[in-house]
């Protein structure tokens, strides 16, 4: 009878301490996987992405799942394409503070039509002439892009229709910051080789039979085309070099400071190698007698060779 009792008394035993085990192992199992739950995940380097089309979401799956639809058609957004921008010491303000500047009501300025014409000239003047309004009304990016579309006219308003509903068709975001309208229309209507030519033109000027006034007005509207990033040093350099050889020898015996300052010694030179000129033709102009006013001298009229004969005879 004692064994009979001892026995079942044993096996309790053993399943009590197997159930303690059980518990054990599935405390340390939950408690490693919590562990790796609570750790952050590696951080993703762009440069180990495969390179490839770039694919995009679309709409989720019509069962029900949620795998994306790929699309590897799609054309690449232009607006990927710009420089970046150069860092402005200067520019201390946010683009929230910026949206928020109040603008200037009380002139009212009417904003130039742009009609689309192939010509690079007016269209940079068309987007310098809007920059000067935004200047003055303080406008945000916003209102910079709807104020600019609502300008557009004929061909000009057709493109660009025609990119709003492609980059919608697209799917890519809609242009709202001035910086990215100005691309996408310099893009259409500034060709890649016109400041090339620009380059070229500004390389070879020369004053020649211009004055120097004409030949700086000139030479600064390409300078500002351009957008030079050079030093006012070498500027200057080309500036004298493109002189008319005579006012360039005498501009460059004298010291002189900054490019308005070398610009109006120059025309100073000009004026006084003019006189110069002047000075000079009047001096060899001879001087004609004006026999019509003269009075023949005295003694010797014709009345005295008269009287002459007369004694003779």
């Amino acid at each position: 009878m004692g064994d009979e009792a001892a026995n079942p008394q044993g096996e309790l035993m053993q399943m009590l301490a197997a159930m303690r085990q059980d518990l054990l192992n599935m405390r340390a199992e939950f408690g490693e996987r919590v562990g790796r739950l609570e750790q952050p995940p590696p951080p993703l380097h762009p440069a180990a992405a495969p390179a490839g089309p770039r694919a995009r979401v679309g709409n989720l799956h019509p069962q029900g799942g949620d795998m994306p639809h790929l699309e590897e058609d799609l054309p690449p957004d232009p607006l990927l394409n710009q420089n970046p921008r150069a860092h402005d010491p200067l520019r201390r303000q946010n683009a929230r503070g910026e949206e928020q500047r109040e603008g200037n009501t009380e002139i009212k300025l009417t904003p130039p039509t742009f009609a689309g014409k192939s010509n690079p000239d007016i269209y940079l003047d068309w987007e310098r002439r809007l920059e000067y309004i935004f200047e003055c009304y303080g406008y945000g990016d916003r209102k910079k892009v709807a104020l600019a579309a609502a300008q557009l006219t004929d061909n000009a308003i057709a493109w660009w229709d025609r990119n709003v509903a492609e980059r919608r068709r697209n799917r890519f975001a809609p242009v709202t910051t001035w910086r990215d309208m100005k691309y996408l229309l310099r893009s259409r209507y500034v060709p890649d080789h016109y400041h090339r030519d620009l380059q070229k033109r500004f390389r070879k000027l020369a004053q020649g039979t211009r004055t120097v006034d004409e030949y700086f007005e000139e030479f600064e509207k390409l300078m500002n085309l351009l957008e030079l990033e050079e030093s006012e040093e070498a500027l200057m350099a080309q500036f004298v070099d493109g002189l008319q050889e005579r006012i360039a020898r005498k501009v460059e015996r004298t010291q002189y400071s900054g490019m308005h300052e070398l610009l109006h010694l120059s025309v100073q030179v000009e004026q006084q190698i003019k006189r110069k000129i002047t000075l000079s033709n009047r001096s060899r102009t001879p001087q004609t007698w004006n026999t019509s006013n003269s009075k023949p001298p005295e003694g010797k009229g014709s009345g005295d060779r008269i009287s002459l004969q007369e004694q003779v005879s």
